[in-house]
């Protein structure tokens, strides 16, 4: 997400420096671009941090369900092996 971002706000910038004449002391596009870039990236990594924790959470909570459940099964196995 922030490298597409990051993309279509360099691409952006670049239209935008077409269309302008640019002086001799305004920094590079492609520096401040690449600023910009950083920036974001450092900005969402937490949000990434985040939803990968989440996502552990989850994968952990249907390991755990998927155990039970196995769990309960064999259980069952038994008590209907014991009618037979």
């Amino acid at each position: 997400m922030a490298d597409s971002l990051s993309r279509s706000l360099a691409e952006s910038l670049i239209k935008n420096d077409d269309s302008k004449a640019v002086e001799n002391d305004a920094p590079d596009i492609h520096e401040q671009t690449t600023l910009m870039a950083n920036a974001l990236k450092q900005a969402l990594a937490p949000l990434m941090t985040m939803r990968m924790d989440e996502k552990l959470a989850i994968d952990s909570s249907t390991d755990q369900s998927g155990k039970l459940i196995v769990n309960s099964l064999n259980r069952l196995n038994k008590i209907f092996d014991g009618y037979e």
